[in-house]
């Protein structure tokens, strides 16, 4: 078993699918109203101090994506790795974090990062 694959063994089926539901949709749907929540409860889950959620924003989501959104917080409520680290070992992607920056930013997010961190971040990911 590889050191990814025993990482992520820590994590159900459920939950896995779940954070890479949210994920997927906040990447497509960033910029509508449930793409924006399901992007807004990562990032709180991300660090909550910087974005805190609002939870009647859950009511803006359809069944599938609300039941996402509450399977993730409650796997982020046992801390056992934070969510963008787990998404950057199950999506074998080191943009994750960036991403999480880049929504901050563009949705104009009080605690966002500075348009050169962001961009700076970005680069760095991607090389």
């Amino acid at each position: 078993m590889s050191a990814t694959q025993e990482f992520l063994s820590q994590f159900s089926e459920e939950e896995l699918a779940a954070l890479e539901g949210l994920y997927t949709t906040g990447k497509r749907l960033w910029d509508t109203g449930g793409g924006g929540v399901c992007v807004r409860v990562l990032l709180g889950c991300y660090n909550g101090r910087r974005f805190p959620f609002d939870l009647t924003d859950l009511r803006r989501l359809d069944g599938t994506n609300l039941n996402h959104a509450l399977t993730v917080i409650r796997m982020d409520a046992r801390c056992r790795a934070e969510v963008h680290y787990i998404l950057r070992y199950l999506l074998s992607d080191r943009m994750v974090q960036a991403q999480f920056e880049r929504w901050a930013f563009d949705l104009g997010l009080k605690g966002r990062a500075k348009k050169a961190d962001v961009e700076d971040m970005w680069r760095r990911a991607a090389a």
